[in-house]
Parts: C-alpha cells; structure tokens; sequence
C-alpha cells in the first residue's frame, strides 16, 4: 500500500476518533415551583451529571433531557423524561390527567411509549413511576457514501509512476 493510501486511512482514523470523543450533546429542562403561581424552567446544555447536583435547588416536578451522539455514519438521540404526577396534583390543588407527545428524528429503536400517532409517540397515561423514554437512530447516508467513494478511490485510483 503507498503512503498516500496510509495517509488517507490514518486520516480516516484520526476523524472517527475525534467524531466519538466530540460528537455528544445533551440539553436537560428541570420544571420547578416558581412562588405560589408559576413554574420555572430551567435548562442546561452539555452539562454533566454533576453539575445538576451542585447547583441545589427545589425538587423538580419535571424532568427532560435529550442527549444525541454523533457515531461518524449514524447518530442517536435519547430523550428521558420523568414526571412527578403527585407534586404537579399537589401543586395544582386537583388530580391532573397529563399526556406526553414526542417526536424523535429517524427510526425510534426502542421506548415505553403507550402508543403513537402517525411519528408521535404518545404516553397516556404515564407510568406509574413516571419516568419516560424513547431511543432512535439515524443513518447518515451522505457520509457513508462520501467514506465508501474515497475507500474506493484509494484502492482502484491512479498508481503513483516509478
């Protein structure tokens, strides 16, 4: 093999290393009980676990993050939502019937959805621990052609003269 066909493929290497230590997102929106009329919400994008925990404040009523990887040739998104049905009865002074509709991008691989509506997922009525959640994937087509041309290129292209 020549060194440009090694170049090419540390190349190759090198990007996929970068693509799986860069390639996350992950945006969190707490609700939360704002006076004696409100909610707040607050939200965190590429925060960790840890800094939720040292920034203290009331318990949430609700919770959602999405979190979305970037594989190189396929990307996934997580979303998580936990509800406290009980707080939001308390807070609201009468039992509430709440209903949860999500729309991920691409395939949906896996969830505890209760139904769906066309591409919606549906949640109604939530689960009893109140805790939500759905996985998808999507294939990034133009990206796997685009590696597949140049794999190819690499190996049937023009041979260097001697």
């Amino acid at each position: 093999m020549s060194t440009t066909k090694w170049a090419f493929w540390a190349g190759v290497a090198g990007t996929a290393i970068v693509f799986f230590m860069t390639g996350a997102t992950s945006m969190q929106l707490d609700a939360t009980v704002l006076g004696q009329h409100g909610i707040a919400l607050t939200g965190h994008a590429d925060q960790g676990v840890l800094s939720s925990l040292l920034s203290a404040g009331p318990p949430p009523l609700g919770r959602a993050r999405i979190i979305k990887r970037n594989w190189g040739v396929v990307n996934t998104y997580t979303e998580q939502i936990n509800v406290v049905t009980a707080a939001l009865a308390d807070y609201t002074g009468t039992p509430l019937t709440v209903q949860v509709r999500l729309q991920l991008p691409g395939t949906v691989a896996a969830s505890n959805a209760t139904g769906r509506d066309g591409q919606m997922l549906v949640w109604a009525p939530l689960p009893s621990d109140g805790q939500l959640w759905a996985q998808s994937r999507v294939i990034e087509w133009p990206v796997v052609l685009l590696v597949a041309v140049f794999a190819i290129l690499t190996f049937v292209g023009p041979q260097p003269r001697r």
